[in-house]
């Protein structure tokens, strides 16, 4: 029965504030959340989708 995997978690940006776990979460602050706990508050517009990308690694490549 502990062959069950957590699912992954991911840091969301909130944008508008609201209560989670018992605490206030502002503007500017970062959530680990799962997909299923973000979905509701990113179609309210309480969070915004993690940054996929290359950041780093495409400015240092260009050197």
């Amino acid at each position: 029965m502990s062959d069950q995997k957590k699912a992954p978690k991911s840091k969301y940006t909130v944008t508008s504030a609201f209560v989670w776990d018992g605490g206030i979460k502002k503007p500017k602050d970062t959530v680990e959340l799962t997909k299923t706990e973000a979905h509701g508050l990113i179609k309210r517009g309480k969070i915004d989708e993690p940054k996929r990308g290359r950041g780093k690694q495409a400015a240092t490549s260009e050197e």
